[in-house]
């Protein structure tokens, strides 16, 4: 029954607004193949969640060729995040944002049943996937393994935001203060005190940044930033808002696309303990970032009026899915020490950790991301390639 949906690249399943509510209306979730669909190959589920733009109609044969190569039918969900009618679903009819309204649209749960509705769309309701998500992507391909895992084969996790890990283990994600040389947190200190009114701007440069260098010149030009910052140069710093997207990024939050990524922020910020981190002394761009987006859930959670996010990862202690957890151990978002814990969740849990940092930029240059991926997600197995990469004391 099923079979007529995927002979097109681009296609679209009916899903709840909400999930929790059969009665509720229902709305076309987008989601596209990076090739014609071939039964005798496997398919795996590229996952992103609500903070996350890369899949869009168009985009995913890029994506197949550049990770994937030709062995695999790779399915891309544009999100609800990035779907009017979803979005619609969490606007009043005088245009602005019902909160309450869009943590019970966008919270994982729902993007969790979306994933499955999916699947059941392209291989069947009995159908096997594999999956594949990283960074915030990757936390949702978790929680979809603790829901849906028994539907999936074999699950490839990079660099996964894990709030709960960080939270119960105290660990520190933003580690920029520990990182900025003393003279460079005293220049940082004075710029800040010297124009308040910079700090939103300054938080977001320095957070961005560390996706656009390399580790080898992160240092030096964090403290470049921070000469920028202290003298003031407001055309310098327009230039680096284009270069590192701050300026691209607050137009998005501001729009209703931006209405999923606080929601995501809030589940990432609430568990993690982010707020009590910056009652600390320090100044942490990460985390200040991500409170600030998630302000509006926040704000309903102080009053009462949503709850906190939770994670029952017990079911994945029962899966015989293939798990690989894949951590970087210069990451600056994600502490590389609660992928141990994530890989031990799974029987068949495995975890690497590789000399890199979250956007996997050494093993993408040298095609050994790309391979493990590809290795790993036909036939279980990790590379020669990535082992060259693997993080040693």
């Amino acid at each position: 029954m099923f079979a007529s949906t995927v002979l097109a690249l681009a296609a679209a399943v009916a899903v709840p607004i909400d999930h929790s509510d059969p009665a509720s209306a229902k709305a076309d979730l987008g989601y596209e193949l990076g090739a014609p669909y071939d039964p005798a190959k496997p398919t795996v589920l590229f996952v992103t969640d609500g903070q996350q733009f890369r899949v869009a109609p168009g985009r995913v044969a890029a994506i197949q060729e550049e990770f994937f190569g030709p062995g695999f039918n790779v399915v891309g969900i544009y999100g609800r995040g990035a779907t009017e009618a979803f979005q619609q679903g969490a606007v009043r009819p005088d245009g602005s944002v019902d909160w309450a309204r869009a943590w019970t649209i966008f919270r994982a749960e729902q993007w969790v049943e979306d994933l499955d509705a999916v699947r059941r769309a392209v291989v069947g309701p009995e159908g096997k996937v594999g999956v594949f998500g990283t960074s915030g992507g990757a936390l949702l391909a978790h929680q979809y393994l603790a829901r849906h895992g028994r539907h999936v084969t074999r699950a490839f996790t990079s660099a996964t935001v894990e709030p709960w890990g960080v939270g119960s283990l105290g660990l520190a994600t933003d580690r920029f203060w520990a990182e900025l040389a003393p003279a460079d947190r005293d220049r940082l200190t004075r710029a800040l005190a010297g124009r308040p009114a910079l700090r939103d701007t300054a938080m977001a440069l320095l957070q961005r940044q560390n996706f656009f260098v390399p580790l080898d010149r992160l240092a030096a030009e964090r403290s470049a930033l921070i000469g920028v910052l202290e003298a003031g140069d407001d055309s310098k710093l327009a230039a680096l808002r284009k270069e590192y997207q701050v300026d691209a990024i607050r137009e998005r939050m501001d729009s209703p696309r931006g209405i999923a990524i606080r929601v995501r922020e809030y589940e990432f910020a609430v568990p993690a303990g982010e707020r009590e981190r910056l009652r600390g002394p320090g100044v942490h761009p990460d985390l200040e970032v991500h409170v600030g987006a998630a302000k509006p859930l926040l704000d309903l959670l102080d009053a009462g009026t949503i709850e906190a996010p939770s994670f029952d990862s017990r079911p994945a202690h029962r899966l015989d899915t293939e798990v690989l957890v894949v951590a970087a151990h210069a990451d600056h978002t994600v502490d590389w020490r609660t992928s141990i814990a994530l890989a031990a969740r799974y029987p068949f849990g495995r975890l690497f950790v590789a000399d890199d940092d979250h956007m996997f930029a050494r093993m993408k240059k040298s095609g050994a991301y790309a391979a493990l991926i590809r290795a790993f997600l036909s036939v279980g197995t990790i590379p020669p390639e990535a082992q060259r990469h693997r993080w040693r004391e």
